[in-house]
């Protein structure tokens, strides 16, 4: 069971760097430099990274909670899977309001 908990605990970690991220990569964007010396892998801005590794994570979770479904090892619980969802959806406005703040 841990297996698919640790992946979801970590999307939840990289969803709350991938915010903070993005709310500084905005910050930046207003300010005015000099263009800079474009290096290898700089077109692409690490929230969109993030957003990947994110994602990934996910669907990593999510194949291996099928895969012990599948196999018996847990058993689908409706009341489990609305908490976490409720839970998720609380953690992302508590992240908007800090990433306005900081």
């Amino acid at each position: 069971m841990a297996c698919f908990v640790v992946s979801a605990a970590a999307a939840i970690g990289v969803g709350a760097a991938k915010y903070i991220v993005k709310h500084h990569e905005k910050k930046e964007e207003l300010k005015v430099e000099a263009p800079k010396e474009i290096k290898f892998g700089s077109e692409v801005k690490w929230s969109t990274k993030l957003r990947y590794l994110e994602l990934t994570l996910w669907s990593g979770s999510l194949l291996l909670a099928g895969e012990h479904l599948l196999h018996g090892e847990e058993q689908l619980n409706l009341h489990s899977l609305l908490l976490l969802v409720k839970a998720e959806m609380q953690l992302d406005k508590c992240l908007l309001k800090w990433a306005q703040l900081v």
